[in-house]
């Protein structure tokens, strides 16, 4: 009787359900937990989230922001990729394109692009019609082209995921025309870069939208999204922060500056994005070999030789319309910049056989002036067979006796299943230089 007229007292409205009571309240925890975030008590928070989930677990699993939430405090906490996953769990119950930004951030840092361009795309097709949009947070950057004085290395440094004064901002923090605009630029590289050509159009338009009506904080960023395929817009941002590194550097070397409190990895890992998004764009040997070359002056030696050996690449698959003493003595550089690839990692048979290249390439046109241009050719391609020859076990030797012997069918299928043997037996060793320098 008495369960019965609780049945009916619920059906009229005069007694709250029990499992909404238990809803209200983990609501009210979990309010208390945000409060406490933004208030910079981190212990507190966590403890009020844990009790909204005892009360009533499967609202908190269906809340999109307890998964924020937690996501926030594990990143105050330096747990990164913990954070990530709860961003993930909140975006499948609310899309937000704030978080989307956070998630491509942080797997462009992993250097995981397919993830990062559909994060970045994500955020940039998640515009919210007639919302207004945020201020820029300056504190994460994913890209930077820095102007006079306008790029907070010290806290982007210092992360303000974990600090307290910024919570309360992070919390309520949507996305400004700005980052949309850098999010669409993001995606249309990376998707470029992946040969994606349809999200690379569609990420080319919101590009356009954005920057045409966004206010810029970082000028110069904002000349770039304006101009992506402006070559000049890449080599500002590249040169600014090669100055910022030049700077950075003489102020450690000189002692004058704590080595713990200095922001060079950061500067560097912003110089390696922009050549890496430069060399997405425009995809030639010019944009290919400035990024080799980066990576080799870092000691990114496995790196390197991946992003040369495409310049190599490149520069065979190249019109070759060019003047001949111009286009060798470029093959001249690329082979020296790999020679150093090869003597960096200690694979020195490797080396000699790339420099023994560079040599004969850089001495073509002393010996075309002496002897007459077809007798130096002759000469360079007699040189490089034999040297190719002398180290077949060589990536570089393989490939150019394979261009060389086209028309021979026999020594072209030799050779070509001597790459293949030979790729396979350096796969796992040199697997990483594709993840990083792709």
């Amino acid at each position: 009787m008495i369960k019965y007229l609780l049945i009916l007292a619920v059906a009229a409205g005069t007694i709250m359900p029990l499992n909404a009571g238990r809803e209200k309240e983990a609501a009210e925890y979990l309010n208390e937990a945000v409060a406490d975030y933004q208030n910079g008590r981190d212990d507190k928070a966590f403890f009020h989230l844990a009790i909204a989930g005892d009360v009533d677990r499967a609202f908190i699993m269906a809340s999109a922001d307890a998964y924020r939430l937690r996501a926030f405090l594990y990143l105050s906490a330096g747990r990164r990729s913990e954070a990530m996953a709860e961003l993930v769990k909140s975006l499948k119950i609310r899309p937000d394109a704030f978080l989307f930004y956070l998630l491509g951030s942080y797997n462009l840092g992993l250097r995981s692009f397919e993830q990062a361009r559909n994060a970045f795309q994500s955020a940039a097709q998640n515009h919210p019609p007639g919302v207004s949009a945020g201020r820029t947070l300056r504190e994460i950057v994913p890209f930077a082209c820095p102007g006079d004085n306008d790029l907070p290395l010290e806290e982007i440094r210092k992360d303000p995921f974990r600090n307290p004064d910024m919570f309360s901002r992070i919390w309520e923090q949507k996305l400004s025309e700005e980052e949309y605009a850098l999010s669409a630029f993001l995606s249309f590289s990376i998707s470029r870069k992946l040969n994606d050509q349809a999200e690379a159009q569609s990420s080319r338009s919101l590009l356009a939208q954005y920057a045409s009506r966004a206010v810029f904080v970082f000028e110069r960023l904002g000349n770039l999204l304006k101009n992506p395929d402006a070559d000049e817009a890449h080599n500002i941002c590249i040169r600014n922060l090669e100055q910022m590194e030049n700077r950075e550097r003489n102020v450690i070397d000189r002692g004058s500056l704590d080595p713990s409190a200095h922001n060079l990895e950061l500067i560097v890992e912003f110089l390696r994005r922009n050549y890496w998004i430069r060399s997405a764009l425009f995809g030639d040997v010019r944009s290919y070999f400035a990024y080799g070359t980066f990576l080799l002056r870092n000691r990114k030696y496995l790196e390197a030789l991946y992003v040369l050996r495409k310049t190599l690449e490149l520069s065979a698959a190249a019109p070759a319309d060019a003047d001949v003493s111009v286009s060798y003595f470029e093959l001249s550089q690329i082979y020296r910049q790999l020679e150093s690839a090869y003597s960096g990692l200690g694979r020195a048979s490797d080396a000699v056989t790339v420099g023994s290249f560079a040599l004969l390439y850089e001495q073509f046109e002393s010996y075309a002036a002496k002897s007459g241009v077809d007798q130096a050719s002759r000469r360079l391609s007699a040189g490089l067979r034999l040297k190719a020859g002398e180290n077949l076990a060589n990536r570089e030797a393989l490939s150019y006796l394979i261009r060389q012997y086209r028309s021979d069918p026999e020594k072209f299928r030799n050779y070509s299943r001597r790459l293949m043997e030979r790729d396979r037996v350096w796969e796992d060793a040199e697997l990483s230089a594709a993840f990083g320098g792709l």
